[in-house]
């Protein structure tokens, strides 16, 4: 026949359970403080480190918050700068044109005094020429015609004139 263990089953459970309290016993008695002081660090450093996330979140934020204005200020400041180089340009062109017409009517003033002094000048020349050709034909012409008796009795008459003019 078999043995009988059904009386040892529950001193062997009463056994383990006494050995666990020991145990506990002496596990709590050594790490009480440590144990508490773990967790006590361990949820000061989460709720440190919560705060911490929470404040770094805020800065972000208002950074973000700064950083738009920021954006939106210098999307202002360029429709700006790029409005008042829109109207320097026109006003720059305007004067651009402006000097442009004057210059042409000063270019258009100066042609003309050109053209006239050119003309004077060819008039003159005209004139010039047409006495030297009327001279060098007269003299051609006297030459032809007035002999050495006309040429002594002429002499002789202007030599009388300006003997009585004295």
């Amino acid at each position: 026949m078999a043995p009988d263990h059904t009386n040892e089953l529950p001193k062997i459970v009463l056994y383990q359970a006494i050995n666990l309290s020991i145990l506990v016993g002496i596990l709590y008695y050594f790490l009480k403080g440590k144990v508490g002081a773990f967790f006590v660090n361990r949820h000061k450093s989460i709720k440190d480190a919560v705060n911490e996330s929470k404040r770094l979140k805020e800065e972000a934020e208002k950074r973000q918050l700064e950083f738009e204005k920021k954006l939106q200020n210098l999307e202002r400041d360029t429709q700006k700068t790029m409005e008042l180089i829109r109207k320097e340009g026109e006003l720059t062109k305007q004067k651009i044109i402006l000097e442009a017409k004057r210059m042409a009517e000063q270019i258009e003033i100066e042609a003309k005094k050109s053209v006239t002094h050119e003309i004077d000048k060819a008039k003159k020349q005209l004139f010039s020429y047409a006495l030297e050709s009327s001279l060098e034909g007269a003299k051609t012409i006297l030459d032809k015609q007035v002999k050495e008796d006309d040429q002594q009795r002429l002499t002789k008459e202007f030599l009388d004139n300006v003997g009585t003019l004295k």
